[in-house]
């Protein structure tokens, strides 16, 4: 191999420690669908909304952070839509 492959930097993905907002609001939507379905037995059906209830608290946080830094960048609560 030449140095030159071995050196060279490409994109990469970073590690996540945990998923983009929108991988979690698409994890979300399907939990919904798969319940909104009712072919699930209960258990699972409980445990599809147990995770449903944690990822839309996860992209809420989320959305409430974007909103507080928007905030920050423009100096001017009224401009968040609040």
């Amino acid at each position: 191999m030449s140095e030159e492959a071995v050196t060279a930097e490409t994109p990469a993905e970073e590690p996540q420690s945990e998923p983009s907002f929108e991988n979690s609001l698409a994890a979300l939507e399907d939990r919904v669908r798969r319940i909104d379905a009712g072919d699930l037995p209960l258990e699972e059906a409980l445990r599809l909304f147990e995770e449903g209830v944690a990822l839309a608290r996860e992209c809420h946080e989320r959305l409430d952070s974007v909103e507080q830094r928007i905030i920050e960048l423009t100096g001017n609560p009224e401009s968040s839509g609040s």
